[in-house]
């Protein structure tokens, strides 16, 4: 297993902070703020980027190694 590197030079961190971060912050302002029958937005939009980042990951790990 290849060793993690936990620094802004690496892209995933980088990454992460730049749009999960912003994200799950905006997915708590929405549920504060968004009536009770709107709450499955938040949670949808944070479940699509983490989706989305995930499959980022796999694929440029899979770009790495081959």
């Amino acid at each position: 297993m290849e060793r993690f590197e936990m620094s802004f030079k690496n892209k995933r961190v980088r990454i992460w902070f730049l749009v999960i971060l912003p994200i799950t912050v905006l997915a708590i302002l929405l549920t504060i703020f968004l009536p009770t029958e709107m709450q499955i937005v938040p949670t949808l939009l944070l479940m699509a980027t983490l989706v989305v980042y995930y499959a980022w990951v796999f694929m440029s790990q899979r770009k790495n190694k081959g």
